[in-house]
Parts: structure tokens; C-alpha cells; sequence
């Protein structure tokens, strides 16, 4: 939580038209239609760093989350015309949690997956060692992507998927997914 106060402490000085702007930023954000290009020129506009804004919108979307589930906030000046916001704004919210689009945007949205084994079988060059590959083929919302693998990195990249495959049965995941369904506030 003390992260969470720090990343928004500038805010105590901020007019209350850019605290409006900010709040409605950030349930943008939180719905998915603030892109890097807007976040960049928001950034501009508040005079702080990118990675800083996006920041502050996420934390500014974590407390409306948490007033939305009936959740505590920090105390802090501003708590009140935020409140109001979420209580303004609660018609939008609740449609967004009921098309599950809270989410974070400026990722990529997973569409499909291909790959393919590839071995050099003869070479001209002496000195060429034939290693074989895995060319994996990953495409997003954003477009496709190819990367090639030799064996030490496709180990790498099964254990990692394993490990992020049993972080969703975790008692965590539980918790969160439980922390994050709407209640009855909305």
C-alpha cells in the first residue's frame, strides 16, 4: 500500500480538473482504450515520464477496483472526488465488469500459436554445425511474431509456461479472481 501512496503522492498538489482527467484516464485504461500513443501525450501534457503515468493510472485503477468491490482506500486528500467519480461513473463500470473488459491494454491479446521443427541436413561449409531449431510463430492483436529456438531455450520457455500454468490454480489466483468479481456496491 505504501507503494501504491508514493506512486500518487504528487497528486496532493493537482487542480482538481486534472484529478477529473486523470480518473476518467484511468478507467480508460482500465477498459482498454488508452494506447501508448495517448498515454505518451498525456505523459506530455502532466509533464511526467510515460512509465510514471502509466503508474499512476494503474494505481488510480487498483483504488477504483477496490471502491467498486467495497474495499477501503487510502486516506488521502483527493479520496472524495474520487469516490464521486466511481459513484458518477458506475453505470460504465458495471458495464465493463459484465463485458470483462477491465484489463490492462497496453499488452498484447494472445490470438494463435504455430511452430515447427527444422533441421539443416547438409551444408557447404565444413565449420557450420547443424543444431537443430524450433521456429515458433506467435501471433497477437498487435501482429505476428517469429522466434527461433534451440533446445536449451524451448526447456527454458516449457518450465516457464509450467510455472505460469500452476500460478492460475494457485490459492492466489483464487483470491484475486475472488477480489476482483463485482459486488453488490455497483
Amino acid at each position: 500500500m505504501d507503494e501504491l501512496l508514493d506512486t500518487v503522492d504528487w497528486l496532493q498538489d493537482a487542480p482538481e480538473t486534472v484529478l477529473v482527467s486523470l480518473f476518467e484516464y484511468s478507467l480508460g485504461f482500465l477498459q482498454g482504450q488508452v494506447d501508448k500513443k495517448t498515454l505518451g501525450q498525456l505523459a506530455e501534457s502532466l509533464e511526467k515520464t510515460s512509465e510514471s503515468t502509466e503508474r499512476v493510472l494503474e494505481a488510480l485503477g487498483f483504488m477504483i477496483t477496490s471502491i467498486c468491490t467495497g474495499r477501503t482506500i487510502p486516506d488521502v486528500p483527493w479520496a472524495p472526488a474520487l469516490q464521486s467519480f466511481v459513484k458518477e461513473s458506475q453505470a460504465e463500470i458495471k458495464l465493463s465488469y459484465s463485458l470483462n473488459s477491465l484489463h490492462t491494454p497496453l499488452q498484447s491479446t494472445f490470438k494463435d500459436f504455430d511452430w515447427r521443427f527444422e533441421v539443416q541436413v547438409s551444408s557447404r561449409a565444413v565449420e557450420d554445425v547443424t543444431v537443430p531449431k524450433i521456429i515458433l510463430q506467435i501471433t497477437t492483436d498487435n501482429g505476428q511474431e517469429v522466434l527461433e529456438c534451440d533446445y536449451a531455450n524451448m526447456k527454458n520457455l516449457y518450465t516457464q509456461l509450467r510455472q505460469a500454468l500452476k500460478t492460475f490454480e494457485s490459492v492466489r489466483a483464487k483470491k484475486t479472481e475472488k477480489f476482483l468479481k463485482p459486488s453488490k456496491n455497483l
